[in-house]
């Protein structure tokens, strides 16, 4: 059997060896050999691997940050929380206020004895002030003895259909009319509703 001809000069081998094509395509995949097994391949955009992306950039944020998000959330509940607590004060007040600022809302039992008021208002001469207490003083009357059910939010001309009186109307009248119209009130006109308020509690002049 012929001997093999076939020989390579160390020269052409260290020639190939120096060549970086030659080494490039006898070892396709050593730069994959290389890298670690989870390193995360830049050219990997939003194809399919967005989620990844993102929370790679959360494990990247500085706790720092957490810490201020964290106070900016607690800062806008506790300002939420507060603005509904101040909501609910400001509606409480501006109930009370309509009921100050409803000339016609009295409350009958701020007095608890009308005798010594009227008394003084008589003597005094304050004639007004006297037609004032004798009506309140008539209501509480009506409605300690259940013939009508006070309530501060309802008008004069509610106890009037409500009692069974009918001297409550001209009493009511005169009251309105001294009390919000301003009408002049002397010692005749005072006598007239202590009448009135006579006929009322005795029970007489019943519609």
């Amino acid at each position: 059997m012929p001997a093999d001809t076939l020989s390579i000069s160390q020269e052409t081998i260290q020639r190939w060896l120096n060549d970086h094509d030659y080494t490039s395509g006898l070892s396709p995949y050593e730069h994959v050999a290389e890298k670690h097994p989870f390193d995360v391949d830049p050219s990997v955009g939003s194809d399919g691997n967005i989620f990844g992306d993102f929370f790679q950039w959360l494990g990247n944020v500085p706790s720092v940050v957490w810490w201020i998000l964290l106070a900016l959330l607690l800062g806008l509940a506790a300002f939420f929380v507060l603005r509904q607590v101040d909501w609910h004060k400001n509606k409480k007040r501006k109930a009370a206020d309509d009921d100050d600022a409803d000339p016609l809302a009295e409350d009958i039992y701020a007095i608890d004895d009308y005798v010594g008021p009227i008394a003084q208002a008589e003597g005094n001469g304050e004639w007004a002030e006297a037609v004032r207490l004798v009506y309140l003083a008539t209501l509480r009357h009506l409605d300690e003895t259940g013939r009508i059910h006070w309530e501060r939010h309802k008008t004069p001309m509610e106890y009037v259909d409500e009692a069974d009186a009918e001297a409550l109307m001209p009493l009511t009248l005169i009251y309105l009319s001294v009390r919000f119209g301003h009408y002049p009130a002397d010692q005749a006109l005072y006598q007239k509703t202590v009448a009135l308020r006579t006929e009322i509690e005795k029970g007489g002049a019943h519609a």
